[in-house]
């Protein structure tokens, strides 16, 4: 009798994300990420030896040197996922949420990583709450482990980010929050992002049936809205080399709706409303890429000593069609270099939200494969300080997103 052979079906495929506590230390996954698109790869340096022998081989010897890996993801937006993914390839990161009742003011000024906060009054705080620190710049929102009297102890996976100073506000908080990333160029820690690990949930790997790779560096983000299509994201990411995961991640996909391209609006010399929506757009796709370097040194271990995320750059394409003028090869000509912006508003009042200042259009060339003449237009986000975030110097577009989440 013929025996069937046990497989592991692609479609019961899960990807999922966690945030590192330390650099290439691998997590579990605390969320899971829809996507319909996951290409890992680990990557080993062969060093062969070649040296000569009185022979007519040339392969004597094959040894293992360093060793790294990659990941090409994505798919549809969602609008409680992107943002992980935000503050690994931008690293500054501002959230602010809906004040709630009870609310207090900071009773001594608090540092930055500090695992709990003195308040002026602890009463009706609560454990589990989401609480929002200081507004701004320095808003930031952590949640509650525990109330002593007026010291309230933060859950270990959400230290303050920034230090803060004596009355500001604190306030428990509700939905939606609004969560903005822009460049890190802060001086601590040398103004490097969190690193996330990515697990690939197959069932092939024995005991977990899940492969986590960790230390993953964004290199490459590109948000795309073609009007006839969903809303999507693809990355780039450099990792350590794959391990099994600790154990078997639980899968838990969120039920917010993917969103459609078409509803979103597109602002070129303003906002993408009143007189400056441009309402003729067909497709619009930001690109942001990241520099990083992987450093592997003399320390007796294959994977890299660091992950060193350098330079970020960004640039779009924009398709225009039916134009009804030359504004998008006039705005090339002469270099007017306008602000653009692009708003897609998704389910249950989500939204993701691109500001860039200062966009200098490169390219700009007739399109005429259609029945109706258009442009099709290239262009560099120029860094400025208006999209600066909480970290200040300059930034090459700022991305917000209004969702349910509390904090990324």
């Amino acid at each position: 009798m013929m025996t069937t052979p046990f497989v592991f079906p692609v479609e019961r495929r899960a990807i999922g994300i966690g945030r590192e506590a330390v650099v290439g230390t691998a997590v579990l996954p605390t969320v899971t990420v829809p996507v319909d698109k996951f290409g890992p790869e680990d990557k080993i340096t062969g060093l062969v030896d070649k040296s000569w022998r009185a022979a007519m081989a040339e392969e004597y010897g094959y040894i293992q040197g360093t060793y790294s890996g990659s990941v090409d993801i994505g798919g549809p937006v969602y609008s409680d996922i992107l943002g992980h993914f935000l503050l690994n390839l931008l690293g500054d990161y501002i959230v602010t949420g809906t004040a709630a009742a009870p609310n207090t003011t900071l009773a001594a000024a608090v540092a930055a990583a500090a695992t709990s906060i003195t308040v002026a009054t602890g009463t009706g705080f609560a454990a589990g709450q989401w609480i929002q620190i200081d507004t701004g710049s320095l808003a930031e929102i952590v949640q509650v482990q525990s109330v002593a009297s007026n010291t309230i102890t933060l859950m270990s996976a959400t230290p303050t980010r920034f230090a803060h100073a004596n009355n500001v506000a604190v306030t428990n908080t509700s939905g939606p929050y609004t969560h903005q990333f822009s460049l890190l160029n802060s001086p601590a820690n040398g103004a490097q992002p969190p690193t996330h690990t990515l697990t690939d949930i197959t069932g092939v790997t024995p005991g977990s049936g899940a492969r986590s790779y960790p230390a993953a560096c964004l290199s490459e983000i590109v948000l795309t809205g073609n009007s006839a299509q969903l809303l999507t994201w693809e990355a780039k990411a450099d990792t350590w080399l794959s391990v099994p995961a600790a154990s078997a991640p639980t899968v838990a996909p969120s039920n917010v709706p993917a969103q459609p391209a078409w509803n979103s609006a597109v602002g070129i010399g303003g906002p993408a409303s009143g007189v400056t929506q441009n309402r003729y757009t067909e497709e619009w796709a930001i690109t942001i890429t990241r520099k990083v370097s992987p450093f592997w040194t003399a320390q007796g271990v294959q994977n890299p000593y660091a992950m060193v995320r350098g330079s970020v750059a960004a640039t779009a394409k924009l398709t225009f069609g039916p134009v009804p003028d030359e504004s998008q090869l006039l705005a090339l000509l002469n270099n007017t270099q306008p602000q653009t912006q692009v708003v897609a508003t998704g389910p249950n009042g989500s939204q993701l939200k691109i500001d860039a200042q200062v966009t200098a259009y490169d390219t700009s060339k007739i399109n005429d494969s259609k029945d109706a003449f258009g442009f099709d237009v290239g262009a560099k986000f120029i860094a400025n300080v208006t999209n600066a975030g909480g970290s200040g110097a300059y930034s090459p577009a700022k991305i917000t997103l209004i969702n349910n989440v509390p904090s990324y």
